[in-house]
């Protein structure tokens, strides 16, 4: 049997304590970068190409926008993008084939 990445992604989650955002915006980033484009541009673009990470969130916070990754209860993956154009990145799991796809959408 064969699985896809993101379903080794849900799998490696599986008894990971992290159930909320707010657990997972506890953990170090993971991954940053920076961008010259509108917050919502790129979070809409992060939730269209990343979908398979779990079901997109787009909200506004404090910062600046964030979209979380959900699914099966927990969130998965944290991308928050402050008015600076920063972009910070809380996946346990981010792989090259994540990276790649968020770099298309800065």
């Amino acid at each position: 049997m064969r699985l896809s990445g993101a379903s080794l992604f849900l799998l490696a989650l599986a008894g990971c304590a992290t159930t909320s955002t707010a657990d997972l915006r506890k953990l170090p980033v993971t991954e940053t970068f920076q961008t010259r484009r509108a917050a919502p541009i790129v979070a809409q673009c992060l939730a269209e190409s990343l979908n398979n990470l779990g079901d997109p969130s787009i909200y506004a916070t404090a910062m600046g926008t964030a979209v979380a990754f959900t699914g099966a209860g927990n969130t998965l993956a944290l991308f928050e993008i402050n008015g600076s154009g920063l972009l910070e990145v809380r996946a346990p799991m981010f792989i090259q084939r994540y990276r790649e796809k968020t770099e298309a959408c800065l």
